[in-house]
């Protein structure tokens, strides 16, 4: 009888420690594969941050060009809206003119300066 309860109890152990590894397995496993998916994730994190602030330094040097040109094209739009008021009378003022074509420049700028914004630092 003795021989048959050794053998009872090595198999007993033997299922424990069996079932014991399994579960240890899944989860060395489990968190290798959780942490190299965080790692994939910050890369990818850092590669659309890069993205982001490469098209922001396009956008505002777009932004820029364009004020720019708009700054040089002023003096003579500026006399064209006044001869046209003088003749028809009204119109817009050359401040609300001014404030417009900024606003339309800004707001080209603006869905570059949020994905930036929205992505955070490096």
């Amino acid at each position: 009888m003795s021989d048959a309860w050794a053998a009872v109890i090595a198999a007993v152990a033997a299922g424990v420690f069996g079932i014991a590894g399994a579960f240890a397995g899944l989860f060395v496993g489990h968190r290798q594969t959780a942490g190299e998916a965080h790692v994939e994730h910050r890369q990818w994190l850092r590669d659309q941050r890069q993205q982001a602030y490469l098209q922001l330094y396009n956008a505002w040097d777009a932004a820029i060009k364009d004020l720019r040109a708009y700054q040089f094209e002023w003096p003579d739009r500026a006399d064209r809206v006044l001869e046209e008021q003088s003749r028809f009378g009204g119109g817009k003022e050359l401040r609300l003119i001014a404030q417009e074509e900024c606003d339309e420049v800004w707001a080209r700028l603006l869905p570059a300066v949020d994905r930036t914004e929205l992505l955070g630092r490096f």
